[in-house]
Parts: C-alpha cells; structure tokens; sequence
C-alpha cells in the first residue's frame, strides 16, 4: 500500500458533480440545500497474541443533504436525509426524501443556510500512509514493551490509517474540498504475576 493523496484529490471533481447534481435537484422543488459528500479509506493493520493476524483495506462513502423550503416570515421547513451511496439514482432518491420531510416539517425562524464563501480548499492535519514505517514502529513498540514490562501482555494491537476527502456545499455558492489522513491505534492487555492477573486493559 502506498499513500492515496493523489487519488484522493482526484475524486474532487467527482464529489463536485454529486453536490452540485443534489443542489439542483433540491432548488427544482423550490428548496435551498446544503450538501455533504463523502469518500474515505482504511488501511488497517492487526496483530494477535504477538503475530500480524489481518492487513485490509476497506471504502466508505456517504451523502447527507438538507433542504429547506422558505415560508416567508414564519421560516423555512427543514428535511434531511443520508446514504452510503453516490449513484445518481441514490442521489435522486435522497432529494426526494429531504423534500418530503421538509413539506411534512413545522416552519422555524432559525433554520437557515449559511452564507457561501465560495470554492477552497482546506487539508485537515495530512499526514502520509507509510505502512513499511507503520510496520517497523509496530515491531520496536512491542519489543520496547516486552524488555521495560514484562508483565504485561499485548493481547491485540489494531493500527489503522484512516484518509479521504469531503465535500461541504450549499445553495449560497460554498464549496469546500477537504482531505485528510491520519493514524490511529488501539491496544488490548493484561497483566500478570505468577497467579495474579489483572483484567483486560484498553487504550
């Protein structure tokens, strides 16, 4: 596996597409909308009782939409709905649900879109997939744990490097593109001496 930036920042033109097809479906009804659309990665890594038992990769999407229908001073009626897929068809089914909950929803004052800031970019905290040097750290973790406590046992160790990128938009012109990745990592343990254990431990 090697670092997924670059195909990332591709799907830009993608999720665009997505939003701006929502957006014009919802302002075909008479609604104002504001669209999140989302596509993300996992590369997860899992030791077992001291062996790498797992290394997978698993994909995400997901669309959540919200229109509103204006009513004058008594407000605008709010809709929303949300779905793991990006098909045209899911899309169009979303619209129409947003809009059907609008039309049965109360008028409210506070429901509003927020005011565009046009197209930017923004990249939250990027850091590259590395999985030779996740690998390596991995191993000099379990070795600096075993020599400073050893009685302490690593039961499960599940590294995971999470990256994607998103799209915010609305009725008021904002499109912003985010891209991420990060790492994260989960350890299972007990302890023990001679009979003594401890329960499981979690971090």
């Amino acid at each position: 596996m090697t670092d997924n930036k670059y195909q990332i920042s591709e799907t830009k033109g993608q999720l665009l597409g997505i939003a701006d097809s929502a957006l014009a479906k919802i302002a075909a009804s008479g609604a104002l909308g504001a669209v999140s659309v989302n596509k993300s990665q996992t590369d997860e890594l899992t030791l077992e009782s001291g062996e790498f038992s797992l290394l997978r990769t698993t994909y995400n999407s997901s669309l959540s939409l919200r229109a509103l229908i204006p009513e004058g001073e008594r407000g605008n009626r709010k809709g929303s709905y949300s779905t793991n897929s990006l098909d045209a068809s899911a899309v169009e089914t979303a619209v129409g649900a947003a809009i059907a909950a609008a039309r049965s929803s109360e008028p409210d004052t506070a429901e509003i879109i927020a005011p565009g800031f046009g197209e930017r970019d923004f990249e939250a905290d990027y850091v590259p997939l590395d999985l030779d040097k996740l690998y390596t750290n991995i191993t000099e973790f379990l070795a600096d744990a075993a020599r400073d406590f050893p009685k302490v046992k690593i039961l499960q160790l599940i590294a995971k490097y999470n990256s994607g990128a998103s799209l915010l938009a609305n009725s008021n012109g904002t499109r912003g593109f985010i891209t991420y990745g990060y790492y994260s990592l989960s350890i299972e343990y007990s302890g023990r001496d001679g009979d003594n254990t401890t329960g499981f431990g979690y971090t």
